[in-house]
């Protein structure tokens, strides 16, 4: 599973069926129902995915699948290009 497929997997399942079809363009602003719980869910479902604690200074810039993406390739995931 490529990052993009881990991030878009991540956020879809912490917005659930409200934020109807999140794809790469996927962002806190437009995806119906990234709410600051959803958001909660998802970073901590990447620190599950990377085994670390997402850095604070992280917390307000991962707020789109494409970042998550970003974040989930520079750490490493099984399956990205980092590994």
């Amino acid at each position: 599973m490529t990052p993009i497929d881990r991030a878009l997997a991540i956020v879809t399942n912490a917005v659930g069926p409200r934020g109807g079809d999140v794809d790469i363009e996927a962002s806190a602003l437009t995806t119906r129902g990234w709410d600051s719980i959803a958001h909660v869910n998802i970073l901590m479902e990447i620190e599950r995915e990377t085994g670390t604690t997402v850095p604070a200074a992280m917390l307000a810039t991962l707020t789109s699948v494409a970042a998550i993406a970003a974040f989930l390739e520079k750490a490493g995931v099984p399956g990205s290009a980092a590994q």
